[in-house]
């Protein structure tokens, strides 16, 4: 009965639709680089249906795969109509997420900037750095507790109850799992994820320092950044070229570089 149920579920109008838009997010990934080879899942879970997602197939780069690739599975990552397999443990991490930590759309990615923000002390993104940052301030988890490879279910778990209702989880030695209502959503964050971890990890002039807006605020309404936001350290001149996130154009010589604040020692 629920593979038949299953097949006209499918293959119906709403359904084309999810698996175009689920497809279309794993090409965009792609195009701007925040996939790993034929690795890692996007899933999202049927309407209606909160035991059944459509999960990217096994084998697939990310920029081949079309709606009609796109597979149905249940919780245990059983196939239920589709075309292609799946990885068996693909569902270890989003099978998880998706049932303990209640989210309807998840993406899984080890992109490379985010991933490298993993494998520091911090473990995340620091959200007072840059605007781009700032729109996750207050979303974001950690789960530094890294146990190899999810090869059972008990490594999802760790991680979906390590989310505390976050959308954005960053997997210490591993990657990011980003999540969201709709695909839509949760692309648009896995997008904009990427963009502030760029460029912490783009590197500083030697000697600069990072300036940071100040941590006064209540998390629901941070301030306009103000002229002596920056740390003591930075000169008003030199703020404008601290770091990347500035926004401002850096200018020529010393003057740029926060700590030597265009000073000859």
């Amino acid at each position: 009965m629920d593979s038949t149920l299953a097949a006209d579920l499918f293959h119906s109008a709403g359904m084309r639709s999810l698996r175009a838009d689920l497809a279309l997010a794993l090409r965009a990934a792609a195009h701007h680089g925040l996939g790993e080879g034929v690795c890692n899942h996007f899933s999202v879970e049927v309407p209606g249906r909160p035991d059944w997602f459509l999960l990217n197939p096994r084998g697939l780069h990310w920029s081949e795969v079309r709606g009609e690739d796109i597979v149905l599975i249940d919780a245990e990552g059983r196939v239920l109509a589709g075309a292609h397999p799946v990885e068996p443990t693909a569902m270890f991490i989003h099978g998880a997420v998706h049932r303990i930590a209640g989210k309807a759309c998840v993406m899984h990615t080890h992109m490379p900037y985010a991933t490298a923000l993993t494998l520091t002390a911090a473990r995340a993104l620091d959200t007072t750095l840059s605007q781009n940052a700032m729109r996750f301030h207050g979303r974001v988890a950690v789960d530094a507790a890294y146990n190899g490879l999810a090869l059972d279910a008990g490594e999802g778990e760790r991680i979906a109850r390590a989310m505390h209702g976050a959308d954005v989880v960053f997997l210490g030695n591993h990657g990011v799992v980003v999540c969201g209502a709709r695909v839509d959503h949760a692309f648009d964050d896995l997008y904009y994820r990427s963009a502030p971890a760029w460029r912490r990890c783009w590197p500083p002039p030697p000697g600069s320092r990072c300036c940071r807006w100040r941590r006064s605020w209540p998390r629901a309404s941070p301030p306009r950044p103000s002229a002596n936001a920056c740390s003591r350290s930075c000169s008003s001149k030199a703020c404008a070229g601290c770091c990347p996130d500035s926004g401002r154009r850096r200018p020529r010589g010393r003057a740029g570089q926060c700590g030597a604040v265009g000073r000859r020692r």
